[in-house]
């Protein structure tokens, strides 16, 4: 898929709902999947799908701690230039 052109993305590693774990392993979700992800694939993994859609300020925290540029969730709509990614 890598070679075909597309984006490689992070869902964490074992697809929990992020806000009801504890900050410890949210950590772990998130920092664990995306490095296994860019030491197989050798490349940088900007962005976190989120599991189920869940999302609240700590997953907001600590995926921007892990390293990612931007998170996907699953409310419909566009975002605008500018918005918060």
């Amino acid at each position: 898929m890598r070679r075909g052109g597309m984006e490689i993305g992070s869902h964490s590693m074992t697809h929990a709902n992020l806000t009801a774990i504890p900050p410890h392993e949210l950590n772990r979700e998130l920092g664990e999947s995306k490095k296994l992800l860019e030491d197989r694939l050798g490349v940088r993994v900007k962005f976190l799908s989120l599991p189920g859609g869940y999302h609240g300020p700590a997953v907001t925290a600590a995926a921007i701690e892990a390293g990612y540029e931007a998170i996907c969730g699953s409310v419909f709509g566009y975002n605008r230039y500018g918005g918060d990614r």
